[in-house]
């Protein structure tokens, strides 16, 4: 049997994974939001029918996160309601 956590306020059909990486906290926000396109796998995860050559994220609020594909098509995944960088990561 699988043990379950239950947080308060968490929603239970949200996926949630942690990765440690060998990176001050800074470089490591940056690759994740401004070269996402670099560690994201396009060839196996991609909402587009053209072949994903990018993924970016707009920091900003009503930025998009979106992909780029081969023929210069774009396909926005999501509208960003917020953005914010965590202070203290650990």
């Amino acid at each position: 049997m699988m043990a379950e956590q239950i947080i308060a306020g968490f929603d239970p059909n949200s996926v949630r994974k942690v990765v440690s990486v060998a990176a001050p906290q800074s470089i490591a926000w940056q690759v994740f939001t401004q070269q996402m396109g670099t560690w994201w796998p396009l060839a196996m995860y991609k909402i587009g029918k053209a072949n994903a050559v990018d993924a970016i994220i707009e920091p900003r609020v009503g930025g998009r996160w979106y992909e780029r594909g081969d023929d210069g098509s774009t396909l926005a995944a999501f509208a960003q309601t917020a953005a914010t960088q965590a202070k203290n990561a650990g």
